[in-house]
Parts: C-alpha cells; sequence; structure tokens
C-alpha cells in the first residue's frame, strides 16, 4: 500500500453512496491519543458485534470503521469488524463502483475493508481505516483486490 499520489477522481456521486461523507469526514482521526486507544476508535466498535471488553490496541479496526461508516448513514450494515465478513454479508459487484466496499488481502488469513473512490490504470484510491494507524486516503494495487461490495442490493449501474 503507498500513500496515495496526486489523483484527480470524478466529482462522487454520495447520493448514491451516502456513507462517503461520513467517511471523508474522519480522515485523519488517529488510532492512539496519549498511547491509548482513541474513544472515536472504539465507538467505531460500537457498529459491530465485537465484544467491548476484547478491544485492545492490537485489535484490527478497519471492518469496524466501514460498519460504522455505514450505520451512520443509516444504511444497511455488515455490523462486523472481520473484513472477510463482508465478503459474506454484502452483495459483490462485478466490477469498482465508487463507494463500494473494498476488501483486500492482509499478511496470514487477515483481510482489510475500505472504500473505493476511483480507479486510475491499474492503481485503486480508498479511504481506509487502521491505515497507518489513521484514517486515511490511500492508494493499493488492483490485481490485489479480492472483491468490490455493496450494502444493500446495488441498483443497476449506468456508466464505468
Amino acid at each position: 500500500m503507498h500513500t496515495a499520489a496526486i489523483w484527480n477522481p470524478p466529482p462522487p456521486d454520495d447520493a448514491a453512496a451516502p456513507w462517503m461523507p461520513v467517511a471523508r469526514g474522519e480522515l485523519g482521526t488517529p488510532e492512539l491519543i496519549a498511547g491509548a486507544l482513541n474513544p472515536r476508535v472504539r465507538e467505531y466498535f460500537r457498529a459491530t458485534r465485537y465484544p467491548a471488553n476484547a478491544i485492545t490496541k492490537r485489535t484490527a479496526w478497519c471492518a469496524a470503521f466501514v460498519s460504522w461508516c455505514l450505520v451512520r448513514a443509516g444504511v444497511k450494515s455488515p455490523r462486523t469488524a472481520g473484513a472477510a465478513v463482508i465478503m459474506q454479508r454484502c452483495y459483490r459487484l462485478e466490477r469498482f463502483r465508487y463507494g463500494c466496499l473494498v476488501v483486500l488481502p492482509r499478511a496470514g488469513e487477515k483481510h482489510h475493508a475500505c472504500f473505493g473512490i476511483d480507479v486510475q490504470g491499474d492503481r485503486l484510491l480508498t479511504i481506509d481505516g487502521n491505515s497507518n494507524n489513521r484514517v486515511r486516503y490511500a492508494e493499493h494495487g488492483v490485481s490485489a483486490v479480492l472483491g468490490y461490495y455493496w450494502p444493500t442490493k446495488p441498483e443497476p449501474m449506468t456508466s464505468r
């Protein structure tokens, strides 16, 4: 994963993906404050079924962030802290769509979840939680994507 380079994505279709303004509003949120888990990250987990007493500084929170953004936008959420669960509870898309839930591989059997913003060539621009210990824009290789997902049954796409 690389820090996002200079991109010029098309204007967002926030009407179709109302969770994206929520995600953008969280950009820069750090994982830790003064060495302790940020209360905002704990709040992300409240949108999941993950046990509150099991959350530590080492607990992955990318999917909790995704779930929280969906809940805040009033959209059906997988309510999970596990990125792999998104692949089971959400609708798989045939191709990229602005605002899609992106699942990527991680070391071992873990996965990473984030929101897709744009694809340019073989690069994917995303908003990631738990990326370099904060919410940030990130860039990933398209070839690494395990799948693009939508939280509800998607309407047919007219472009892209």
